[in-house]
């Protein structure tokens, strides 16, 4: 499984990243120790629109936007 790195702490994520409902973001489960969490990213915005722009480059994946626990 991979992992992220968000304010010194490291998550696993325990699911492939997905686009949120609101678009902007995609977003994964995560745990780290017991808790669990949900680890989001930003979508990057390109010249011309995102359309054509592979799945891979469409977030900083090394640098989660926002962690937040559930």
């Amino acid at each position: 499984m991979s992992t992220v790195t968000f304010e010194n702490n490291t998550y696993t994520l325990t699911q492939e990243a997905f686009v949120s409902d609101c678009g902007e973001q995609y977003q994964a489960h995560a745990t780290n120790g017991d808790d669990e969490f949900v680890v989001y990213w930003d979508v990057k915005q390109f010249d011309g629109g995102n359309d054509d722009v592979p799945e891979d480059e469409l977030c900083d994946w090394e640098n989660p936007s926002k962690v937040e626990a559930i």
